[in-house]
């Protein structure tokens, strides 16, 4: 099983991410997966056509209505659920389940082969921002737990571990770049599988927690004199992308030791909220339709594109770049190049509204 995660608007993914994770997860981003996570972040799935790739999760809806649901592409929607006055704030994918996360702190699971919703998991955030799978759990990060900012281990930033087995929350750990400022928020969070990496704002910085160990085992401070920052960051395969919003700077850093391989300028209009990465490039979001393709071997080489729309989340998939759009009150999945940003295909998909991160599962 393969999964992609689309990296999304604000705090979710990657990996992101997706992603999430995706991202994302996210991706992934982490929850990034997610999303891409992000981040980077993801998991199962079916082969589709158009080029738009087989089934896809996804997660969105505009006035606080929020789905969850797969499709196979072709205009129907397979399964739905709608949450009146819950926003989502990102999906993950792992464990044969897919993750979403509500803006009440709610953690949604649901089983990708029936599907259908198998447990929901409160209380788990209280100021919820991204999610992504890693190591057998689920990770979702917490700016506020309710407690009193006072030290290294009692600050605000809390990395929430959900064991899959019990479908309960198995540990809180507070997250810090430096141990001289432990009043930070999240930035961001990616995962390569093997290990969880939040961005963490104010005293601005990167921090590995091991996804099977669940310890912290590295922090790096990435700001001026370890000092506030903002950023986004995204997962390939073998690096961590942050972009320093601050100063201006893509950092390319070690995805063991967090040491920063290259420091880049990038325009300050780049310096945008959906930010993907793949073993040959790092896309960053622009104005309007433009992105920035900077090349992953040589960061210096950046080229300025624009996208067929105004995208509201972005993925890699193989050699496409797939974003979502609404163009026409439609969403619409468009697939270009990688190398190119070419358009090479577009699915309209009329049930759905205003969607934000969704995740291909191969």
């Amino acid at each position: 099983m393969s999964f992609a995660v689309l990296a999304g608007c604000g705090g979710s993914d990657s990996g992101t991410s997706g992603t999430s994770g995706s991202s994302g997860s996210s991706g992934t981003s982490g929850t990034s997966g997610t999303s891409g996570t992000s981040g980077t972040s993801g998991t199962s799935g079916t082969s589709g056509t158009s080029g738009a790739g087989g089934a896809f999760w996804y997660v969105g809806g505009p006035g606080g209505l929020g789905k969850v649901g797969a499709s196979d592409l072709a205009g129907a929607d397979t399964f739905s659920e709608s949450f009146v006055g819950e926003n989502m704030k990102g999906l993950a994918l792992g464990a044969g389940s897919a993750w979403a996360l509500t803006d009440k702190g709610k953690v949604l699971r649901y089983d990708l082969a029936k599907p259908a919703r198998v447990a929901t998991i409160d209380l788990v955030a209280m100021n919820p921002s991204y999610i992504v799978f890693a190591g057998g759990s689920v990770w979702v990060a917490d700016d506020s737990d309710g407690t009193e900012c006072k030290d290294i281990d009692n600050g605000y930033a809390k990395l929430v571990r959900i064991d899959p087995a019990t479908n309960t929350v198995a540990s809180r750990t507070a997250i810090t770049a430096t141990t001289s400022n432990p009043c930070n928020r999240f930035n961001g969070l990616v995962t390569d599988g093997k290990a969880v990496y939040p961005l963490i704002g104010n005293a601005f910085g990167a921090v590995r927690i091991d996804a099977t160990t669940f310890q912290v085992t590295k922090r790096a401070a990435l700001g001026s004199s370890g000092g506030a920052g903002n950023g986004y960051m995204a997962m390939s395969e073998s690096t961590v992308w942050v972009l320093d919003k601050n100063r201006g700077m893509l950092l390319a850093l070690d995805p063991t030791t967090l040491a920063v391989r290259s420091t880049t300028p990038v325009d300050a209009k780049y310096l945008g909220e959906l930010m993907v990465a793949s073993k040959d490039a790092v896309f960053v979001e622009g104005s309007g339709k433009t992105i920035l393709r900077i090349d992953a071997a040589n960061p210096t080489k950046q080229d300025e594109k624009m996208l067929p729309e105004g995208a509201n989340a972005l993925t890699l998939r193989g050699a496409t770049l797939y974003g979502s759009a609404a163009p026409e009150f439609v969403d619409v999945v468009f697939g270009v190049d990688q190398a190119t940003l070419a358009e090479q295909s577009r699915v309209t998909l009329p049930f759905i509204v205003g969607f934000r991160r969704f995740i291909f599962v191969d």
